[in-house]
């Protein structure tokens, strides 16, 4: 006769879901405001995620990146992003948002959205 111990270890190394809540924008629509959320299947309680960055740009009538980040009217507060002017027709306002779960699991995802023609949404 022999005796074993065993051990068993839950690990949870899924990262929790991360999701934008952004809808389409029609200049003039002003300001426009969109707050991410989270979820995790492992973690008790509310993941709040954080906003990390945003850039603003058009593309040209040659399909070149115009950056216009530092004329971008854009505050964001932790997972809020509060769009103070559209910018007009074309204008890409694209952003990241990070959720971190109770494990330490990240996800980090890219969320835009596009001034769009009001004839054309």
């Amino acid at each position: 006769m022999d005796e074993n111990a065993v051990t068993a270890a839950v690990v949870d190394t899924t990262p929790p879901d991360v999701f934008c809540n952004a809808t389409p924008i029609v200049p003039p629509q002003k300001p426009a405001t969109f707050t991410a959320t989270a979820t995790d299947i492992c973690t008790a309680g509310v993941i709040v995620p954080s906003l990390v960055s945003f850039e603003c740009f058009k593309f040209n009538r040659s399909g070149v990146k115009v950056d216009l980040t530092k004329t971008c009217k854009v505050t964001l507060v932790g997972p809020t992003i509060n769009i103070k002017s559209t910018g007009g027709v074309g204008q890409h306002i694209a952003w990241r948002a990070r959720g971190v779960d109770g494990s330490g699991n990240v996800r980090e995802i890219g969320c835009e959205v596009v001034s769009a023609n009001p004839v054309h949404s």
